[in-house]
């Protein structure tokens, strides 16, 4: 319910109107998918009387009228009393400031059994989101949104109703009952009302929304591809959520290819794959972002080509998202005894200068990262630097700040992302009296009490370097964030560097098998075959990781001396 909100004009640092609102997050996703491009990302406030801010892209009388009525129909929507008299509209020195009236709301006392039952019921909820994963939008509480209703006065419920909504209920409780995480929790900011299209993604974003509007009729099964960064994942999101409201959460499958492979892999081994089969079985789409990071075994493969084979056969409409182009996925292919040339490819490119300032000034105005045009010109523009990355840098600029703030200190946004960029690195070369110019006993770093159970991979014939590391992560720990790093390592092992392809499923594997809370991976050196492909070598164990619930650091073997890489990886692990 919303409950306040005002419209402020525009301050010297940031030049766009603003939006605050006291209301839930559902009524926040209302007005963004009503105002469109409009709205930036809405933000939560913290220490304020609002608890949602939306920067105003654009701003004139047509938009606050649009505004107000989309507010109105909110809560008139809402309220089950009269509506209120139209409020006023203040302006003084820039502000509009227009109340919502507070409505008196008479509570009756709760009775303690009615206070058990739902001290219960959100004990089931809790144990739900840890056997399902985070629950997304139009999934959650399946009891509440089936509760009993008491029959109206000259209405009767039909029999035939109750059984489908039964049937439902029945069907959501065999896929909690799954181990494994193995649907991909949606996020409500990738959605297409928060996408900028352009000629780099417009022929995708044409076919995502036919997908949407005519699900399993013309593109299908249709594949996204295009490089790190470019907005692939937000297509699918966005995908989900268009068919989640029109065809129903139910009749949607959502996961990526390290969850489904791993949870089809722990379903055969607990004895419960039939019920997996049943439930994508049941669905009219399955979504599944990411489908060449699928960690294929002799155990999984027999079924996933089956479910997937089965799922194109039956005509039911499959996405599909890629890093790689269709070329490249022919051993996958070949693997599983699918075709995706049957249906269509459509790519994504990286943006042309202009859109890409357009989302570059998005990202930055939703993370509220204050930045010079010379500072934007030299972190990202110059270095063409892909969203993902863009994304991750802000991510650890505010982390960073947290921590800064809490020992009292202060950088500008400026100066933090220049260390974490190595713009103040030692780039010098490494030599063999910086490798025995430096103690550390390694053992420290095995305390089986601590929480942080780490694990540390390094190149194969580079035992030799771990001494330095751990003594720069604990350096670097101690000089930015004023910690004694202390952690409990699970495993420390070697990887083999001549080996360009199919390392990161290996350590995925590998990983399976290990309960930590993290990875620190040590990349190859620059002579090793596997340098030339380090980018996509990081960015493979990285989403591989992140499925798996896994942190994940990288420390460049070429930056070594440098403060940079520790304390990103140290920003993203603890």
């Amino acid at each position: 319910m919303i409950t306040k909100w005002t419209i402020l004009g525009p301050d010297e640092k940031i030049k766009k109107h603003k939006l605050l609102l006291k209301c839930d997050l559902r009524d926040i996703l209302s007005i963004v998918k009503r105002l469109g491009a409009v709205c930036s990302r809405p933000e939560k406030l913290v220490s304020s009387d609002y608890n949602f801010v939306i920067y105003l892209l654009d701003y004139n009388k047509e938009i606050e009228e649009k505004i107000k009525t989309e507010i109105e129909r909110i809560i008139s929507q809402k309220s089950t009393q009269r509506k209120p008299p139209q409020p006023k509209v203040e302006t003084i020195n820039g502000e509009i400031n227009i109340p919502v009236p507070e409505l008196e709301i008479k509570e009756k006392p709760v009775p303690i059994e009615v206070k058990k039952e739902e001290a219960k019921e959100e004990k089931k909820e809790k144990i739900k989101e840890v056997l399902l994963g985070p629950a997304s939008p139009g999934k959650a509480s399946v009891e509440k949104k089936f509760e009993a209703k008491p029959v109206e006065t000259g209405k009767e419920i039909k029999k035939e109703e109750i059984e489908e909504k039964k049937e439902f209920k029945e069907k959501e409780y065999e896929r909690l009952k799954l181990k494994w995480s193995i649907e991909l929790p949606l996020n409500p900011m990738l959605s297409f009302q928060t996408l900028i299209t352009g000629s780099h993604n417009r022929f995708a974003h044409a076919a995502s929304m036919a997908v949407v509007e005519n699900p399993g009729v013309m593109y299908n099964p249709i594949l996204i591809y295009g490089g790190i960064g470019v907005g692939k994942s937000h297509f699918i999101h966005s995908i989900s959520y268009g068919l989640s409201s029109r065809i129903g959460q139910k009749n949607i499958f959502v996961t990526n290819g390290v969850k489904f492979s791993i949870g089809v892999g722990l379903a055969i081994k607990e004895g419960f794959i039939d019920k997996l089969e049943k439930i994508i079985n049941e669905c009219k789409v399955i979504i599944m972002d990411d489908l060449h990071l699928m960690l294929i075994n002799n155990v999984n493969k027999h079924f996933i080509s089956k479910i997937i084979e089965g799922s194109m056969q039956a005509n039911k409409q499959v996405v599909f998202s890629s890093l790689f182009p269709p070329s490249e996925l022919e051993p996958l292919e070949n693997l599983l005894g699918i075709n995706l040339s049957q249906g269509w490819m459509v790519d994504i490119k990286q943006p042309n200068p202009q859109v890409y300032r357009m989302i570059l000034n998005q990202l930055l105005l939703n993370m509220d990262v204050k930045l010079a045009e010379g500072d934007i010109n030299k972190f990202f523009v110059s270095r063409s630097m892909n969203f993902k990355n863009v994304s991750k840098y802000l991510f650890r600029t505010k982390k960073f700040e947290r921590y800064l703030i809490s020992l009292s200190q202060s950088l500008l946004h400026q100066d933090i992302l220049a260390i974490l960029l190595g713009e103040k690195d030692d780039t010098s070369l490494m030599t063999e009296a910086d490798l025995r110019n430096v103690s550390v006993d390694i053992e420290r770093f095995k305390d089986s009490r601590c929480f942080y159970k780490w694990g540390f991979f390094y190149p194969k014939g580079m035992k030799d370097y771990l001494n330095y590391v751990f003594f720069k992560l604990n350096d670097v720990s101690k000089k930015y964030l004023s910690m004694d790093l202390i952690w409990n390592t699970v495993f420390i092992e070697e990887y083999d560097t001549d080996e360009t392809y199919g390392l990161p499923f290996k350590i995925g594997n590998y990983l399976l098998d290990k309960n930590t809370n993290g990875v620190i991976i040590l990349g190859p050196p620059s002579n090793a075959p596997l340098s030339s492909k380090e980018i996509e070598f990081s960015h493979l164990c990285e989403k591989i990781c992140e499925s798996m619930n896994i942190k994940f650091g990288f420390i460049s073997f070429t930056k070594l001396k440098g403060d940079s890489s520790y304390l990103n990886s140290l920003l993203e692990l603890i």
